[in-house]
């Protein structure tokens, strides 16, 4: 579980030790986790921005899936790449 702490400054930490970076999230998972809707996060892979995610399987539909460490990764970083 991503346990969440909000410094004074209010900036979000993030505690990561326990957590198992190659596990795959849904993106209604990162959605919560970067505080986005759904809508977002797929108008963001469709203009080459957000996290970087997998699609599994080849068709339009595929399921799309996002590693937690390229989301926390995103997250610090700020970074562009996707997919």
């Amino acid at each position: 579980m991503l346990e969440e702490t909000v410094p004074k400054k209010g900036r979000l930490e993030l505690n990561t030790a326990q957590l198992d970076l190659d596990e795959y999230l849904k993106p209604a998972e990162v959605a919560t986790i970067v505080r986005l809707s759904v809508a977002t996060l797929a108008t963001m892979r469709c203009e080459g921005r957000g996290p970087a995610y997998t699609k599994l399987g080849n068709a339009k539909n595929s399921r799309v899936r996002y590693r937690r460490g390229d989301v926390l990764d995103w997250i610090g970083n700020g970074s562009q790449a996707t997919g």
